[in-house]
């Protein structure tokens, strides 16, 4: 998961460096073009977001396999938090 949570924080730092270049062209030109700043966004997401989906699928498929080991079925604590982790990563995909 911190492969992830890194990959996240470098979409967010490269989404930011955008906005912060659009506001520079505003700056120094007195006008900006939204349509290429939104264009530039959906190119760097477009790289990044099915990757990032893919990692979350493996994490879920991960805990999937960790749920059929014989001792965590036969444990119902250890079920319900495998649950729970599945869950989550579900969600955060």
């Amino acid at each position: 998961m911190l492969l992830i949570e890194t990959t996240q924080r470098k979409l967010a730092h490269k989404e930011r460096a955008i906005a912060e270049a659009e506001a520079t062209v505003l700056r120094t030109k007195g006008k900006v073009n939204p349509a290429i700043a939104r264009r530039k966004l959906e190119r760097v997401q477009a790289k990044a977001l099915p990757g990032i989906a893919k990692l979350w699928d493996a994490v879920v498929a991960g805990l999937e396999g960790v749920r059929e080991i014989e001792v965590v079925e036969e444990d119902g604590d250890w079920v319900s938090q495998v649950e729970a982790q599945v869950a989550k990563a579900k969600a955060e995909r």
